[in-house]
């Protein structure tokens, strides 16, 4: 997949072009109008995380194009003076029709076993995603890079989870500070990161800690787990009040971290039955990671980024729950060894799995789909990164 086709899109794509200097289009530089990494963007241990592959495309002129041509241009490439076309129709590339020129260009792609749309984000996260010039240059058109830019994202770790995903499924890693460290599908090309899953029972945890900061709400309840827990809460509380405690741990409508191809979905406006079996209630795998962080952070709720996390001091976060309340709540959930690493695990049936340590300065994995079926192993590769 292109990366310069931006989130998600596919074959058939056209990048608008406008010339910075007189001259022929296959002899000057252009300025691309659809934007791609402009800086090399490095994992966290310093590796690239974009290569490049030489393309065959078309420049167009359509202004110089005999009709019946002009008329199979996209309708928006139509209106620019210049284009390049990477997937024209057959039969256009090396052809002697008036206002089309074949040139190759060497097009940023993601290095095996990342997300494309993944690094597309982690490149705007960086300031490094916007137009630039693709000069002539022997052999291929190049675009213009500048400088380095890292991230947070583990390259030996990411492809470590990538070959323990079972196909459909998806895997998230967080750092606890909110940096994501891996976050892959099965199959990666597909933005599969980005979809939401019924959220069933897999918020009890970070819910019941808030609930315990009012010890009235739980006053006379004969049990503390599961379905009649949810049930009884979402009874307490009503729909109004759990959507409320659901948004404090950044659930609903926007985005688990900015320029992701699709926004998060909205919370339900459910009455509490509906709302304690989890039947409107979706999340992606992003956002329930996320929603574990205060299990790993003090009871901060940090934004999610492709960033490292920055060294100098922050303002503390208006934590979500006390620290003796999530410390309750994770006392309570089943301890899974995986190499040097213990983690606490809520694994509800359901869409999801999730397993989160204090060790290794925090972490918080989560499984989705058909992963959850080979949550065990995906801890156990997790921890062989740490």
């Amino acid at each position: 997949m292109v990366l310069v086709a931006g989130l998600g899109a596919t074959a058939g794509i056209w990048l608008g072009v406008q010339s910075v200097a007189d001259g022929p289009p296959w002899q000057r530089p252009l300025r691309l109008l659809q934007p791609i990494p402009v800086a090399r963007l490095l994992s966290a241990g310093g590796e690239a995380l974009w290569t490049s592959r030489r393309v065959r495309v078309v420049a167009v002129v359509p202004g110089q194009m005999p009709t019946w041509a002009r008329r199979m241009l996209p309708r928006r490439l139509r209106q620019v003076t210049e284009g390049l076309w990477t997937a024209p129709p057959a039969g256009w590339v090396d052809s002697a029709v008036a206002g089309i020129h074949t040139i190759s260009v060497n097009l940023p792609y993601p290095v095996t076993g990342v997300s494309p749309t993944l690094l597309a984000v982690a490149a705007r996260g960086a300031g490094a995603w916007r137009t630039a010039a693709v000069v002539p240059q022997p052999g291929a058109w190049q675009p213009r890079v500048a400088g380095e830019k890292s991230t947070s994202l583990q390259l030996r770790l990411v492809h470590r989870v990538s070959g323990a995903i079972p196909s459909g499924g998806v895997a998230i890693v967080l750092g606890g500070q909110g940096q994501i460290l891996a976050a892959e599908a099965n199959p990666s090309g597909r933005g599969m990161i980005w979809q939401p899953y019924p959220a069933g029972l897999t918020l009890i945890p970070p819910l019941l800690a808030q609930a315990l900061v009012a010890p009235s709400l739980l006053a006379g309840m004969k049990t503390s787990t599961g379905l009649p827990l949810l049930t009884g809460l979402a009874d307490r509380w009503g729909g109004a009040a759990v959507n409320r405690a659901l948004a404090r741990l950044g659930l609903g409508r926007g985005m688990a971290i900015p320029g992701q191809p699709v926004p998060n979905p909205a919370l339900p406006s459910a009455s509490p039955l509906e709302m304690s079996f989890g039947r409107a209630l979706w999340a992606t795998p992003l956002e329930v990671a996320r929603a574990y962080l205060p299990f790993v952070d003090g009871g901060a709720l940090p934004a999610v980024s492709t960033t490292a996390p920055s060294s100098a001091r922050q303002a503390p976060a208006t934590p979500v729950a006390t620290v003796h309340a999530l410390s309750t709540v994770s006392g309570s959930l089943p301890e899974i060894v995986a190499g040097p690493l213990r983690f606490r695990v809520w694994r509800p049936a359901g869409s999801f799995a999730v397993a989160f340590t204090g060790q290794a300065h925090g972490l918080v994995v989560v499984a989705a789909g058909p992963a959850t079926a080979r949550f065990l192993s995906l801890l156990k590769t997790v921890a062989k990164s740490f």
